[in-house]
């Protein structure tokens, strides 16, 4: 059974950080979102992972990000799901919960950078 629960890093920062590499292989720190990422700290309360019997399976990650006229938005990502499960639409479900939180916490919007057929 599969169970979303809000990130602690220090039970899930390891496994997270693995999955992004299954995921997206070992460049992904060179992409542009990683940019908007650089010298900022996630949101754990915010953010969602997805498990397996203890196992991290699924993962999303929430940022703030400063937009227009000192507005504030949720920068939703990465969004990674474990191969093993990739078609069973936990990534839609981990990014559904993630808005859920945000909404709950009171970020007036959310931004989300990937590709379309992912989720």
């Amino acid at each position: 059974m599969t169970e979303i629960v809000a990130e602690t890093p220090e039970c899930h920062a390891g496994p997270v950080e693995a999955l992004f590499d299954r995921t997206f292989g070992p460049g992904h720190f060179a992409k542009t979102a990683e940019r908007l990422r650089e010298y900022n700290r996630s949101l754990p309360d915010i953010s969602r992972v997805a498990l397996e019997g203890g196992r991290v399976i699924g993962v999303a990650r929430a940022w703030p990000l400063a937009v227009e006229k000192g507005g504030l938005a949720l920068f939703v990502g990465p969004v990674a799901v474990d191969p093993g499960h990739r078609g069973d639409r936990l990534g839609l479900a981990v990014t559904r919960a993630l808005l859920d939180a945000g909404r709950r916490a009171g970020w007036p919007g959310a931004i989300l950078i990937g590709a379309p057929a992912y989720f």
